[in-house]
């Protein structure tokens, strides 16, 4: 008879290697994430359910991070700053154990909700009738085709100009080497983020993640170079047949070089190199109308990413669902900016 149990992926070699071979199985459902989650935000910690069968082989998981906030209260996310995930599961059936045992342990620690992101997985819960919302979209590309074939697939004036432009400097692309790279990234990464109003991610968590899943090939800084100076960076991740970009920030000075279309071609092309097959532009708040246009540009294909929510008591006022989606994204948007709040 199958079970739920609690799991320590740090320690448990199961659970990577279930990861791996599981179809919606992704970077951040890594013990290497849980790692880098951990060690950069003291007030998240993470509770990873794995559905086990008699021989203790995991059949289904969901990572589960109790993330605890004065402010907006405490709550279990899958999965913090995870652009892209799903919980692990293939049939409702396993669906439905993992989500009581996850309800039980969101009353057992006091939090407000628990939030399940998606991606793949395509089920509705039918549990306790969650709340669904839909706040971001993903734009992905099938990178198969050629290189030339996919140019042309691109818009030709705000996509294939831009690249061609980038082309009459002398830009190459460098592969981040250490902790120094992993920190010029981060300063090109807090400009953009700044001037687009959002809260940048501090740097432990990038430090973590190169730390704890770069020598893996899971993360990837790269990075534009100029002549001598690194004028633009970009975060992806890798598993399997995928790649994904999940970071970004150029030099606001040498913008006019189009050192971002540089960089997100040459990625591409990587991806294809390294025999990924799909190649993800992260995911974009449905309201932000200027980078949705700028993702759509390059050919790809758009696809809705639902959150589902369970409630522990009554449901907040409606005016929740009017903040922005940097702010529902959770606490970790704003306490990773003011340590005072963590505890």
């Amino acid at each position: 008879m199958s079970r739920v149990i609690l799991i320590d992926p740090t320690l448990d070699p199961r659970w990577d290697a279930f990861v791996e071979r599981h179809p919606y199985g992704w970077v951040c459902h890594l013990s290497g994430w849980k790692r880098a989650l951990e060690t950069a935000f003291p007030h998240m910690r993470g509770h990873y359910l794995a559905l086990v069968d008699d021989s203790g082989q995991i059949q289904a998981g969901l990572p589960l991070f109790e993330v605890r906030s004065p402010i907006t209260g405490n709550r279990l996310v899958s999965i913090p700053f995870a652009s892209l995930s799903d919980p692990l599961v293939g049939e409702d059936e396993h669906m439905n154990l993992l989500l009581g045992r996850a309800i039980e342990l969101l009353r057992a620690l006091g939090g407000r909700y628990l939030e399940i992101r998606t991606h793949h997985w395509d089920g509705t819960p039918d549990l306790h009738k969650p709340e669904k919302r839909i706040l971001y979209s993903s734009h992905f590309l099938d990178v198969r085709p050629e290189p030339e074939v996919l140019f042309q697939s691109f818009h030709r004036h705000g996509v294939r100009y831009m690249i061609k432009k980038s082309r009459r400097y002398p830009m190459d692309l460098l592969h981040a080497q250490d902790l120094q790279h992993v920190a010029i990234f981060h300063r090109l990464y807090t400009i953009t983020r700044k001037k687009l109003g959002l809260p940048p991610q501090p740097l432990p968590f990038f430090q973590g993640l190169w730390r704890f899943l770069g020598p893996s090939g899971h993360v990837r800084f790269l990075l534009v170079r100029l002549g001598s100076e690194i004028i633009g960076g970009l975060m992806v991740l890798t598993l399997g047949k995928r790649m994904s970009a999940e970071a970004f920030g150029t030099e606001e000075k040498q913008r006019d070089k189009a050192p971002s279309f540089f960089l997100f071609w040459e990625t591409i092309k990587l991806a294809r190199n390294l025999g990924c097959t799909r190649f993800d532009f992260g995911r974009t708040a449905k309201d932000n109308q200027g980078l949705m246009a700028f993702k759509s540009r390059w050919g790809t294909q758009v696809k809705d990413l639902p959150q589902f929510y369970w409630w522990n008591g009554r449901r907040p006022k409606n005016i929740f669902l009017s903040f922005p989606p940097w702010i529902n994204r959770g606490p970790y948007a704003l306490s990773s900016q003011c340590p005072s709040l963590r505890r």
